[in-house]
């Protein structure tokens, strides 16, 4: 596969932006619906490309907009992330319906040469992806039907499954930790609630009574819960290590759609519709120990209108990506981890 000159066209890039909530970069909209992520150094993306009912996708250079890289694959997509060491891409590819039909499956790719190296099959329909930080295992969850649904860990050099578990949540949610020896996993509780599984033995570590959408930090130590009614707003609830109680907060006239955890789980940036000034998609950052929000800031324009939300970050934390109404890829600095592109020289 071969590197392709054709320009996404950025707007405005500027790579070195340091800064709170800075935009780094605005990548051309997305034209179709598809999944995308960013690489561990902040500096490419992958996103679909072409046509609608094409099955191209491509990485992206978020400096300059060029894509670098292209492959087929055949299916539509709904998640994609890469290993924190940048040597592995997993993506989730869907199946289609009927008796001859091809089943979803979970595609690893060599991130230096994008060669297919394993690819797993599964049973019904994906709603999450996680891969290790070494990329030896990536998890998915995958459900015939709402409330019925499998979460499972695959070993990428053996090409075996290691874990398996139900789920009889909504949201068939699965996050793996950067050592990949505990998943999280929502509805997979006794009672239906998220747990925490040693992926070597299949034993439950923790859990916590929380049943909508969720994120995990990193190291499996932190859980968060966000769900939205109209009386509060969005509530945060957040459990750390073993805790019975979440601390928590609420935010009114805004509903979340993504999160992700920033800072070694000491923040969470949640991505969502905000419904008073500025209105439209909005990211909030909240302190994790204080549980106050810390920063805001719009993506893209005003607008009423609600949206669906990307919300991706790099493993240190030093960069975000959005995408909301406007489907423009859009790359933020944020004031925490190592900034490649600080000039202050180093220390003696």
């Amino acid at each position: 596969m071969k590197a392709d000159a054709k320009s996404d066209k950025p707007d405005k890039p500027d790579p070195k932006a340091t800064g709170k909530y800075v935009e780094v970069a605005k990548l051309a909209p997305e034209k179709v619906e598809g999944v995308v992520a960013i690489s561990p150094d902040g500096e490419q993306v992958a996103r679909k490309l072409g046509k609608p009912l094409a099955s191209e996708y491509g990485v992206v250079e978020v400096g300059t907009g060029k894509v670098v890289q292209k492959w087929k694959e055949e299916g539509g997509t709904t998640a994609a992330a890469w290993s924190a060491d940048g040597k592995t891409f997993a993506m989730y590819v869907m199946g289609g319906i009927g008796k001859d039909a091809k089943p979803s499956r979970v595609v690893v790719r060599d991130a230096a040469t994008w060669e297919e190296k394993a690819a797993f099959d599964l049973t019904g329909f994906h709603s999450s992806l996680a891969v290790s930080a070494d990329g030896s295992r990536v998890a998915c969850a995958s459900g015939a039907e709402v409330g019925k649904g499998v979460a499972q860990v695959f070993d990428v050099g053996t090409k075996n499954e290691v874990f398996s578990k139900p789920t009889v949540g909504v949201y068939e949610g699965v996050f793996l930790s950067a050592d990949g020896k505990t998943v999280g996993v929502t509805g997979s509780g006794a009672k239906g609630e998220f747990a925490l599984f040693d992926v070597a033995t299949g034993k439950e570590k923790a859990s916590c009574p929380c049943k909508g959408k969720s994120v995990m930090s990193a190291d499996g130590g932190v859980v968060a819960e966000y769900v939205y009614n109209q009386k509060d707003g969005m509530i945060l609830n957040v459990w750390e290590g073993k805790a019975k109680a979440p601390k928590a907060i609420k935010v009114k006239l805004y509903q979340a759609a993504a999160a992700v955890f920033l800072d070694d789980g000491k923040h969470i940036a949640v991505a969502g519709h905000s419904f008073i000034k500025p209105e439209g998609d909005v990211v909030k950052v909240f302190n994790v120990n204080t549980m106050t929000e810390s920063d805001s800031f719009l993506v893209g324009k005003e607008t009423a209108l609600g949206s669906s939300f990307y919300l991706h970050a790099t493993p240190d934390s030093t960069r975000l990506l959005t995408c909301g109404i406007d489907k423009s890829l859009r790359v933020w600095s944020t004031p925490f981890g190592d900034k490649k592109d600080d000039k202050t020289p180093p220390k003696p």
